[in-house]
C-alpha cells in the first residue's frame, strides 16, 4: 500500500492513482481507497489503517480475484472467493442530434481512464466524405494505415500521416446513404506507445464504392506519436460540409489505467 504525506485526503484535495489502489498516511492513522477515475474518487477505508505492506486490493474490470469489496456505505466486506467484483468504468458518448462536419467525445482523460474501447457508427450524409479519426481534434503527430479487405491491400494515407480508411489507390469517399460501424481499442495513456486498432464495416449506397462493392471490410491501425500529451477528446472529421447525418454516434469506455 501507497504511503501519502500526513494530513492530505485525497478525497478532497485530489490523488492519482488507479481504479482499487489503496493508500495510507505514513503515520498510520487514515487509509483510503480509489473507487473512480476521478482524481477526489477516494472514500476511507474504516477497515486498514494507514501505512503497512497489507496489499488487499479490489478487483477491476477484467482483472483477477477480489480479495476485499466494499459496500455502498464503504464498509469493507469479505469477497467471495472467485468472484469477479467490477468498479464501473467511465463511459462517453456523443450522438449528433444534426447533421455534421465532425463527430467529437469530449471529457476524457486518459492519464487517469487509461486506454479506452471504442465502437460507433456514421451515417454518411454528404457524397464523398473521408472519416479520419484526431485524438484532441488534430490530425498532427499520427502515422497510419488501413486494409481494405475488398481489394486486399493496404494504403499509407497521406504518407502514412493520417488515420483515415482508405484502399491502395487512396482514401476511400463514402457516398450518401452508406453507414460506416467501427469499433477496436486505442491505447491513450501517455509515456507509452499510443496505438489505436478499428475494424470497419461500410454498407449500403447505390453507388457505394467505385468497385461495385455494397459492402466492405476495413482495418485501420494507427499511432500517436505525442507521448506527452493527456487526450481529452477525440474526434472523427468528415472531410465535408454536414458529411455526418443524425444518429450518428461514437462511444468510448475506460479500461482503467496503468500502475
Amino acid at each position: 500500500m501507497r504511503d501519502i504525506p500526513v494530513g492530505l485526503d485525497p478525497s478532497v484535495t485530489g490523488l492519482a492513482g488507479r481504479v482499487g489502489e489503496r493508500v495510507g498516511t505514513a503515520d498510520g492513522n487514515g487509509a483510503w481507497v480509489k473507487f473512480g477515475p476521478a482524481v477526489t474518487d477516494w472514500r476511507a477505508d474504516p477497515g486498514e489503517p494507514g501505512g503497512g505492506d497489507l496489499q488487499a486490493m479490489l478487483d477491476d474490470v477484467g482483472g483477477g480475484p477480489a480479495l476485499l469489496k466494499y459496500g455502498a456505505d464503504g464498509t469493507p466486506v469479505a469477497a467471495v472467493a472467485g468472484v469477479d467484483y467490477d468498479v464501473p468504468r467511465a463511459v462517453h458518448i456523443t450522438t449528433l442530434g444534426a447533421a455534421s462536419a465532425t463527430l467529437t467525445v469530449a471529457g476524457l482523460d486518459a492519464d487517469a481512464e487509461g486506454d479506452y474501447d471504442v465502437e460507433g457508427e456514421l451515417f454518411i450524409a454528404v457524397n464523398n466524405s473521408q472519416p479520419q479519426w484526431q485524438p484532441n481534434g488534430l490530425a498532427t503527430n499520427l502515422i497510419g494505415a488501413s486494409t481494405d479487405f475488398a481489394v486486399g491491400a493496404a494504403a499509407d494515407t497521406n504518407g502514412g500521416t493520417l488515420w483515415i480508411l482508405a484502399r491502395n489507390s487512396g482514401i476511400m469517399n463514402f457516398q450518401s446513404g452508406q453507414k460506416v460501424y467501427f469499433s477496436g481499442r486505442f491505447h491513450a495513456q501517455t509515456g507509452r506507445i499510443r496505438k489505436i486498432v478499428l475494424d470497419c464495416i461500410a454498407t449500403g449506397g447505390a453507388n457505394a464504392f467505385a468497385s461495385g462493392f455494397s459492402r466492405d471490410q476495413f482495418t485501420l491501425r494507427g499511432v500517436w506519436t505525442d507521448t506527452a500529451t493527456n487526450l481529452t477528446s477525440l474526434a472523427i472529421a468528415a472531410g465535408q460540409t454536414d458529411g455526418f447525418g443524425i444518429g450518428s454516434y461514437m462511444k468510448l469506455v475506460a479500461r482503467g489505467a496503468l500502475s
